[in-house]
């Protein structure tokens, strides 16, 4: 930022370091634990990570999470962006800050419409071999009770 503020002009690397302290602040712990109960089950004989939620409630329940962390990395981002532009004063040479506003702007958008949204609106099955056989299942009130053969 020194060299913003005595002249310079902001590129492509100031946007790059704005983003990557934004969402290290918002998945910086996330990814560290994720690191480390892998590190641990690989080489302290720690228990197996806990698989991601893959189908229906809890996949969109899990992308609407993970996209509410990437919008405080957003935040962030774009206040540090922001707050670049002030700094120089002068939007011709803090045009490449506010270029990569849009840029995680849209990615944002695009993460948006292709995992949550389409998560919720068109949930994944679990496939058939990993659903519990019809007998398990709950019964369903609606149908016909079966008759046993016996005739009366």
């Amino acid at each position: 930022m020194a060299d913003l503020r005595d002249g310079g002009r902001a590129e492509f690397t100031h946007g790059l370091a704005a983003a990557y302290l934004g969402f290290t602040v918002a998945f910086g712990h996330d990814m560290v634990r994720w690191a480390d109960v892998r590190f641990a089950h690989r080489y302290a004989g720690g228990p197996p990570p806990d698989r991601r939620k893959r189908y229906g409630r809890e996949r969109a329940r899990y992308e609407w999470h993970a996209w509410g962390k990437g919008m405080i990395g957003w935040a962030v981002a774009c206040g540090l962006l922001l707050a670049g532009v002030v700094v120089i004063g002068d939007l011709g040479r803090g045009a490449a800050l506010l270029e990569w506003a849009g840029r995680l702007t849209f990615a944002m958008v695009v993460w948006l419409v292709f995992w949550p949204l389409a998560c919720t609106v068109f949930p994944t099955r679990a496939p058939m071999d990993t659903r519990p056989p019809l007998d398990a299942r709950e019964p369903h009130h609606d149908r016909a009770p079966q008759s046993t053969g016996e005739q009366n």
